[in-house]
């Protein structure tokens, strides 16, 4: 008898779910489920936040959103806080993006800073308390759906242009 991987397995399944209308799977497969089976964390190799101190101050985020689910969902939009020594900066990711089931997508986001918040995080430099919080809004055929993260902690950011 010939054995079938796991990754054929979960692609049979993806299949026949899809054939199945959205109405049965929705009570099946609810919101709560949904959002269990995404996940937002910061990506984890590289520098997965940059804090440029330079002329046009900024963080750089680099997140990875994974869909373990069997339905294709898509992010409408998130919003990322990013907490550094008492330091709240927020800002909106508006770009749709598909995430397929099983797969995982990387974004990068972008958050600008002024000129005060910039010489707050230098410093703070040596001891600083840093997170990250993302709420993400999702869209699919059987529900839309919320994801929040709760605060990410453990961050390590890489600095350039930064006099401390």
């Amino acid at each position: 008898m010939a054995e079938i991987s796991l990754a054929t397995f979960g692609s049979v399944i993806t299949r026949i779910l899809t054939i199945v209308p959205a109405y049965f799977l929705r009570k099946k497969y609810n919101k709560a489920w949904l959002a269990s089976h995404t996940e937002i964390d910061l990506r984890p190799r590289n520098e997965p936040v940059r804090i440029n101190g330079g002329d046009l101050p900024e963080v750089h985020v680099w997140l990875n959103i994974t869909n373990h689910g069997y339905f294709l969902i898509e992010l409408d939009r998130l919003n990322l806080e990013l907490i550094y020594a008492a330091l709240n900066v927020r800002v909106p990711y508006i770009k749709k993006t598909e995430i397929q089931p099983h797969s995982k997508v990387e974004l990068f986001v972008r958050v600008p800073l002024t000129a005060g918040q910039i010489n707050h995080i230098s410093k703070n430099v040596e001891r600083p308390y840093i997170a990250l919080q993302v709420s993400a809004e999702f869209n699919s055929e059987i529900h839309n759906f919320s994801v929040d993260t709760g605060q990410l902690t453990g961050v390590n950011p890489s600095y350039i242009n930064l006099s401390h």
